[in-house]
């Protein structure tokens, strides 16, 4: 027996416990005018470049069709957030996926989405909103590979995310080059996730 996770495409052991469990008091929606983002903290002066970006070009990113920003929110202030963009993966970066063996694909990429920033306020990184926030994203994903070519979802993965993004179900890619970045590449193939399209 099985049950599915926060991240619903992974699945856990009946024994494991949901990574989402007990919490419903958040909002999860894109940014909107009006959300509070004063006081957003992520106490290392080194993801400080995260903090900006909500504060200060999230919303222009999106006015300009750059990026989306997606916020967990609890009365009106932002906890935690995700940014979404068009993306790429090279395709001699990763083995040619078993469906695609007998598929001629004479492009040098693949399209993805690619999830360009992740951060969750320190007060609050106690109730797995970093999984519920890439859950939320991947199921409009999901949507947007129902509508438009899109195979992958990659990440730049901070060296303490690597583990993060594992549990999700992404994979780095494996060269001894990507390995050694301070920020590796890892992607999840969303052939095996897709589910129905949306109605």
């Amino acid at each position: 027996m099985a049950v599915w996770s926060a991240c619903a495409w992974i699945r856990r052991p009946a024994s494991s416990p949901s990574p989402i469990s007990g919490v419903t008091e958040f909002e999860f929606r894109e940014l909107r005018d009006g959300d509070i983002v004063a006081g957003f903290s992520l106490g290392d002066p080194q993801f400080t470049p995260l903090k900006t970006f909500l504060q200060k070009h999230a919303k222009t990113f999106a006015e300009h069709l750059l990026s989306r920003t997606y916020v967990s929110v609890q009365d009106g202030r932002v906890c935690a957030y995700i940014s979404l963009a068009c993306g790429e993966l090279a395709a001699d970066k990763i083995p040619m996926p078993a469906d695609m063996e007998d598929v001629r694909f004479p492009h040098g990429y693949f399209p993805a989405v690619r999830i360009t920033r992740l951060a969750v306020d320190r007060r609050f990184r106690d109730r797995k909103m970093g999984w519920q926030l890439v859950d939320f994203s991947i199921k409009r994903i999901r949507d947007i590979a129902h509508v438009v070519g899109c195979r992958f979802v990659v990440v730049d993965a901070k060296l303490p995310a690597v583990k993060f993004y594992e549990r999700c179900g992404f994979r780095m890619i494996d060269t001894l080059a990507n390995r050694e970045k301070r920020a590796p590449v890892m992607f999840l193939d969303l052939r095996g996730i897709m589910g129905s399209p949306p109605p």
